[in-house]
């Protein structure tokens, strides 16, 4: 037996995405610090103090080599604004006070690395 009345439904679908378009000379500046708050749930804050937006894809902090914390997932930092972002792995209340080293991955690839100070 064929069926030649099937029901037909139309699907529109909708694409929401951001386009930045960074004019000449405007540069992203994070300014990132351990943030204190939640011990259990430690994180970073970041100030985008430059003129552009920053995609930071991941981030890490590192100590002589050995893991601290890390970001996941891609965020976005507009100019002037500040976010906090997350750390998994490792970060714990535990973390002695010290240096470490802070490795940012913008969305463009380039890699940033900095000194921060855990208290």
């Amino acid at each position: 037996m064929r069926q030649d009345n099937l029901l037909q439904l139309p699907i529109a679908l909708t694409l929401n995405m951001p386009v930045f378009i960074t004019p000449p000379g405007a540069n992203r500046k994070l300014e990132c610090a351990w943030a204190i708050g939640n011990p259990d749930k430690p994180s970073l804050s970041c100030l985008n103090a430059g003129s552009a937006y920053a995609q930071v894809r991941s981030a890490e902090i590192r100590r002589n080599g050995v893991l601290l914390g890390k970001t996941e997932g891609s965020t976005y930092i507009l100019a002037g604004t500040r976010r906090s972002l997350p750390l998994q792995d490792g970060a714990a209340q535990t973390t002695a006070p010290g240096s470490a080293e802070l490795i940012l991955v913008y969305d463009d690839l380039k890699t940033e690395s900095k000194t921060i100070e855990i208290p």
